[in-house]
């Protein structure tokens, strides 16, 4: 932008003035409709100064093997530039190095100059032939204008009960590896006879790196731990057996069901948090 600010308007300069800059692909395209970036677009457009946007070929730079661009503007367009942007892909054009010098491993030959040159001067729409040579589509300003547009709407989840869905609630959340793991070697065990098999448990956890702190090692060698698991899961068995596997897109109607089904056919449940998926 402090480049535009420097450029001599036709009052002071009977050619006025062209500017050539090198940019990579943010300046197309960071920032959002109203912001700072965009709003330099907007501004160089709507003022008709955006002549060419020029692809060069990757790696054509030492210090750099990123895409790059060339942004050609001027404040005194030819009358049948007038109103349109040219868009030119040369990132085929380029011949190799013998040998790469940092990231530059290719450069443009003097007839892929004359070529760039001649169809941005005649302000040519070409299409590629094959995988090489160059492109180029003539659009007008209008093209590249656009609003950015929020839409709001609900969050819409589904809820049903089925066995593989339920099945988690037999471990905690923040403890279900090794409480998998435990279960899958110790079966019932468990839940009768967890005090035998907690030092096992602890090994597994240091073993495969599962760093537990204090409080979680403590929840994991705990009986309440454990049985309060089990109790989800037996209350949410009951709820599948009076429920079914049918599959609920409002919640509130899901809600009810699970609340008169757990008042008629599961009176002694515990009340369930609720879960959504």
């Amino acid at each position: 932008m402090e480049m535009v600010s420097k450029m001599k308007s036709k009052e002071k300069s009977v050619t006025g003035s062209r500017i050539a800059s090198v940019h990579n692909g943010s300046s197309l395209f960071t920032g959002d409709a109203g912001g700072g970036e965009s709003n330099i677009r907007r501004y160089i457009i709507e003022n008709d100064w955006l002549e060419a946007i020029v692809q060069l070929p990757n790696n054509l730079f030492y210090n750099t093997g990123i895409t790059t661009y060339i942004w050609i503007l001027s404040n005194n367009k030819a009358p049948h530039r007038q109103g349109k942007v040219q868009l030119i892909d040369a990132g085929q054009l380029y011949r190799k190095l013998r040998k790469n010098l940092g990231n530059k491993n290719c450069e443009f030959a003097p007839e892929h100059i004359k070529e760039i040159v001649q169809v941005y001067t005649s302000l040519e729409a070409i299409e590629r032939q094959g995988d090489d040579g160059i492109a180029s589509q003539v659009f007008e300003n209008a093209d590249f204008g656009y609003y950015k547009v929020t839409i709001d709407r609900p969050k819409r989840l589904k809820a049903q009960f089925t066995e593989e869905r339920i099945a988690d609630l037999r471990f905690d959340k923040s403890l279900r590896e090794p409480m998998t793991w435990a279960y899958t070697e110790f079966g019932e065990e468990v839940y009768t006879n967890l005090a035998a098999h907690e030092k096992a448990i602890l090994d597994y956890c240091e073993k495969n790196d599962l760093s537990l702190n204090a409080k979680q090692a403590k929840a994991l060698t705990s009986k309440d731990t454990w049985q309060k698991q089990l109790d989800l899961l037996n209350n949410a068995t009951d709820l599948l057996a009076a429920m079914g596997t049918a599959e609920f897109s409002d919640f509130n109607i899901f809600k009810e069901k699970v609340d008169a089904a757990l008042k008629s056919k599961v009176p002694n449940c515990l009340l369930l948090k609720r879960t959504q998926s």
